[in-house]
Formats: C-alpha cells, sequence, structure tokens
C-alpha cells in the first residue's frame, strides 16, 4: 500500500508562497495590459446591435466578442416596495457604503453590528 505524504505546515507555506508570488507576477504582466486591450476591442464594438455576436481576426488568434450582457436595475424603488409591500422588506438590501454616507457613527451604532468576522487575507512574502 502506497503511503499518502502529508505536507508540513513549512511545506504548505512554501508552496503557497511560491504560488503567490508566481500570481503577483502574471497580475502584473498579463492582466493590466489583457483589460487595456479588452476595453480597446470593445470599443470597435461599442455601436454596433447589442444583441450581435462578433469575431475579429488576427494573425495568431481570433477574438470572440459576446452580445452585450443583460444589465437590470431598480428605476423606481418606492413603486417596487409599494407594490411588494411588505415582503420589500425580505428581499430589500442596502449597501453599506450607503448607509456610511448618510449616517454617522453614533447614528450607525443603534442600528448596525460590526466585528471582525469576515475572511483572513492570505498572502506570502520571502524569507530573507
Amino acid at each position: 500500500m502506497a503511503k499518502v505524504l502529508i505536507p508540513t505546515r513549512e511545506e504548505t507555506i512554501d508552496r503557497f508562497g511560491g504560488l503567490y508570488a508566481r500570481h503577483l507576477l502574471y497580475k502584473a504582466e498579463v492582466e493590466g495590459p489583457m483589460e487595456t486591450l479588452k476595453k480597446q476591442i470593445r470599443g470597435w464594438y461599442e455601436n454596433q446591435a447589442a444583441e450581435a455576436e462578433f469575431t475579429a481576426k488576427g494573425h495568431e488568434f481570433t477574438a470572440i466578442l459576446s452580445k452585450k450582457a443583460k444589465e437590470r436595475k431598480i428605476t423606481n424603488i418606492r413603486k417596487l416596495a409599494r407594490f411588494l409591500g411588505k415582503v420589500f422588506w425580505d428581499v430589500c438590501t442596502v449597501g453599506m457604503e450607503a448607509i456610511d454616507k448618510y449616517t454617522t457613527e453614533e447614528q450607525r451604532a443603534k442600528f448596525l453590528a460590526e466585528g471582525l468576522t469576515g475572511s483572513r487575507t492570505v498572502k506570502a512574502v520571502r524569507n530573507p
């Protein structure tokens, strides 16, 4: 029977650190320039029909552009609240940024709970 080797804590951290370092390099080298190019390519088709899909050929690659994504937004929140009645409060969410913008810290303390309960970030730095 083959033995299953469980990596040590140090080996796990080193593996993560190596991948993290590669990820940072990848982001710097690829993501920024790629987003700039995607924006440029999308711009060529901005005034075309929203439901149309396109392909654009280069010398080595073909870019495939989907139809425009469907976006929805509430245009009259009061009308929606009247229509839904009490159910509105079950489905309504308010962004914390909006609450922060229109209330003071003292006011927020009356109706918000705050605590360090979110997820931790994990980064890695090379040992000296």
